[in-house]
């Protein structure tokens, strides 16, 4: 008995795409900040994608009347994180638990000496809260850019990806490529855009 062959041409598999831990995945949402187009500052939206061949992410914005994605640089987003942790001490005004949660609304360095902080929406308080980068976990999955390392200055503006907080050493494990992984203290670590 003869074997038929398919004679249909075979379709050639495209590999999948190597997983990147500097961009922000599809999804993450996103507030546009620093642009040219004024009216667009402070709009949040959510990635569609990234471009490689622009560099640039496609984000949906939140609003109905922005029918068409927009094409919009790293440097111009801000990621909005969920599930923020902020520790409390017991003897701090701002917090009456001994642990709150909330969302990242942004973060910034501080000019005079160069700590990092974070502003946090408290969901229980309904108001914001600025929070030194030690006293607040960043969930896993939050796109970071590193920052302030003296032993490693080369990874310094790098962007990488947090994937999970380590207790004992008190360090974020992070995944810098597909084979680099380092940890890092939280005063290493900024959701700012490197520009």
């Amino acid at each position: 008995m003869a074997l038929v062959r398919d004679l249909q041409p075979r379709v050639p598999v495209k590999p999948p795409a190597p997983i990147r831990y500097d961009i922000f995945p599809p999804k993450t949402r996103v507030r546009l900040q620093r642009l040219k187009t004024q009216e667009l500052n402070g709009e949040v939206g959510q990635v569609i994608n990234y471009d490689d061949t622009k560099a640039r992410y496609n984000i949906r914005l939140e609003k109905k009347e922005y029918v068409k994605p927009v094409a919009v640089k790293h440097g111009n987003l801000l990621q909005l994180v969920e599930g923020v942790q902020v520790l409390c001490d017991d003897s701090s005004d701002e917090c009456t638990a001994s642990n709150l949660t909330g969302s990242l609304s942004e973060s910034r360095v501080s000019e005079f000496d160069g700590t990092v902080e974070f502003a946090i929406i408290v969901a229980k308080k309904q108001s914001s809260l600025w929070v030194l980068a030690d006293r607040l976990r960043l969930p896993e999955g939050t796109v970071v850019t590193i920052i302030d390392l003296k032993k490693r200055p080369a990874l310094n503006g790098s962007r990488a990806t947090i994937l999970s907080w380590d207790a004992e050493s008190g360090c974020y494990n992070i995944q810098v490529s597909a084979t680099e992984k380092v940890k890092l203290r939280p005063s290493n670590v900024t959701t700012m855009p490197s520009l």
